[in-house]
């Protein structure tokens, strides 16, 4: 046993695998109140059904809504 875990520490992977078999696909269950279940991909009935839906974010110091798009990176 010790010597199959000594050799299995020393592997040294690619970070690629592959599998054989099929699978049944999963929907990712994004549900929207008010709307229900999003298709995967998004078409454009349920895009602007959720723009019907949405409410624009508010500016966590100031309870604003904002109206501009920012990314994670500027947050920190």
């Amino acid at each position: 046993m010790q010597n199959i875990l000594e050799t299995l520490l020393q592997l040294k992977g690619s970070g690629r695998f592959a599998s054989i078999g099929a699978a049944d696909f999963v929907f990712p269950g994004l549900t929207v109140e008010d709307m229900g279940e999003v298709a995967f991909p998004v078409n454009g009935i349920q895009a602007q059904a959720l723009m019907q839906v949405a409410q624009k974010a508010l500016l966590a110091r100031a309870g604003i809504p904002s109206t501009t798009i920012r990314s994670e990176a500027h947050r920190k």
